[in-house]
């Protein structure tokens, strides 16, 4: 039996052991967006390029819930208002 794990009111299912050190990666920098460095739009486009061309179900869900972390700090930023 496969373990999963769910993210709460995210409805995204994810297999922890299909994930990469390139998942973990960009869950640091994101979950410590900005104190683990920059996170420039090119980098996460890629890494989500990656994602996508592995085929990997857990990692595209896993990069969606990321995803939806890192828009709206972007945004943020992007309209001038503080990140909190």
């Amino acid at each position: 039996m496969t373990k999963t794990a769910h993210f709460t009111s995210s409805g995204f299912e994810v297999a922890p052991e299909e994930l990469t050190d390139a998942d973990r990666l960009m869950w640091q920098k994101i979950t410590n967006y900005p104190n683990a460095g920059p996170l420039s739009q090119k980098e996460y486009l890629s890494y989500r390029e990656a994602v996508s061309n592995s085929g990997v179900a857990s990692r595209s869900n896993f990069a969606a819930y990321l995803n939806n972390r890192i828009v709206p700090i972007w945004h943020k930023l992007d309209s001038g208002e503080e990140h909190k």
